[in-house]
C-alpha cells in the first residue's frame, strides 16, 4: 500500500531540507550533491524560471523527498528527469513511485514524448535501477567508464504514446 505524500512546490525554507537528504541519502558524491544544490539555488533565486521543475514531497514528518525535471535543450518533447531523492528512513513506502508519477503526469501534460534517466552504474546505485526498472524504464544506452574507469553511464527511458 502507498503512503500518503503532499506534493507541493519547491520553497526557501526547503533548501536545507533537501541538502540533508541529499547528504543522508548515502550515494551521492560531494560533487553531485553540489550540482543537485545548484539546480535549486538557481530556481530559487529566479522564481519563474522554466529550465527546471521541482515538486517537494512531504508525509507529515517533513520533506520525505524531491524531483527535479526539464524539457531538454533543443528538443520538442524529450524530458530529462536530474534528480530523484527519497529519504532512506523513507524509502520503500512507495514515494519515489508517486514522485516519479508526479513527474511523468507532467511532462505528459506538456506533450512530451518521453522522459529520460541518467544515473551511475557503480556500486551502490543497483537498486536505483531496478526501482527504474520497475517504473517502466528501460536501459537505452551504457556508456562505458564514462564518469570514470569502471563507472558507466546509464541511460533509461520511457516513452509516452501522443
Amino acid at each position: 500500500m502507498l503512503a500518503t505524500l503532499s506534493l507541493r512546490a519547491l520553497c526557501a525554507a526547503d533548501r536545507n531540507g533537501i541538502l540533508r537528504l541529499l547528504e543522508s541519502a548515502g550515494n551521492f558524491s560531494a560533487a553531485e550533491i553540489a550540482v543537485g544544490m545548484e539546480l535549486v539555488d538557481h530556481a530559487l533565486a529566479r522564481p519563474g524560471q522554466a529550465d527546471y521543475r521541482f515538486v517537494v514531497a512531504e508525509d507529515g514528518s517533513g520533506i520525505a523527498g524531491y524531483a527535479c525535471w526539464g524539457l531538454a535543450s533543443l528538443s520538442d518533447g524529450t524530458w530529462d528527469l536530474y534528480w530523484i531523492a527519497v529519504s532512506p528512513d523513507r524509502q520503500g513506502r512507495g514515494f519515489g513511485r508517486q514522485i516519479t508519477e508526479h513527474c511523468e503526469a507532467d511532462v505528459r501534460r506538456e506533450g512530451g514524448r518521453c522522459l529520460l534517466i541518467e544515473t551511475s552504474s557503480r556500486a551502490g546505485y543497483e537498486g536505483t535501477l531496478a526501482f527504474y526498472r520497475s517504473l517502466g524504464y528501460e536501459v537505452l544506452a551504457r556508456l562505458k567508464d564514462y564518469y570514470t574507469t569502471g563507472d558507466d553511464k546509464v541511460i533509461l527511458g520511457k516513452y509516452f504514446p501522443r
